[in-house]
């Protein structure tokens, strides 16, 4: 077993033969298990990591802190391809902050006021590296993932349609509506292997 964090805290792997299971601990609770994952990646990139996965919006880790300004360091450090901040109306303040600390680092982002369901309104900050979806790793070697865990070809079409796209792109629509799971993954930086797990659940 490899694990990281203190034991029922963090990031768990359990080797079976011919797969992990990863389970993710906060204080005890078990908030997600990724079952089935392959034991060895081709694909390998700095921007994809566990901590990525943290900040996914589906928990909140009690030892992160402030995620807004944890995201914000992920991407400052290169640790995290895309983001997108929300901010309730009277956090203005820290949006625009937020926004001067990436545009300074060479990053490109977009300041948006969206209208909620409730009919509140909130501020999106949307953030990336100035890069492509090529840029994030080798897709040749995530299709070849891919293609040994699942179905050959199971990316072939879709990894052509989104190599050359720029991150910002996604700006407008990077969750409406829905892109691949896979690239949703990739961009915002979770592990791969993650992902497949999603895709066989």
């Amino acid at each position: 077993m490899i694990e990281t964090g203190t034991p029922r805290h963090g990031v768990i792997i359990r080797e079976h033969k011919n797969w992990n299971t990863k389970t993710i601990y906060n204080n005890g609770h078990v908030m997600h298990i990724y079952r089935r994952q392959p034991k060895v990646l081709r694909f390998q990139s700095p921007m994809l990591n566990d901590f990525n996965q943290h900040l996914c919006g589906g928990w909140s880790m009690t030892d992160i802190g402030d995620e807004k300004e944890a995201t914000v360091r992920q991407l400052l450090l290169g640790k995290k391809p895309f983001a997108c901040l929300s901010f309730w109306p009277d956090r203005h303040s820290d949006a625009v902050d937020a926004q001067h600390r990436l545009l300074s680092a060479g990053l490109v982002t977009d300041l948006r006021k969206r209208a909620m369901h409730s009919g509140h309104m909130i501020w999106d900050l949307l953030a990336c590296h100035n890069m492509r979806v090529k840029d994030i790793g080798d897709l040749r070697a995530l299709e070849a993932d891919f293609d040994e865990w699942f179905i050959s070809g199971f990316l072939g079409e879709e990894i052509s349609a989104f190599a050359d796209q720029k991150l910002s792109s996604f700006f407008d629509g990077w969750d409406s509506p829905p892109l691949p799971l896979w690239l949703t993954g990739l961009i915002l930086g979770y592990p791969v292997e993650n992902t497949m797990s999603l895709y066989l659940e």
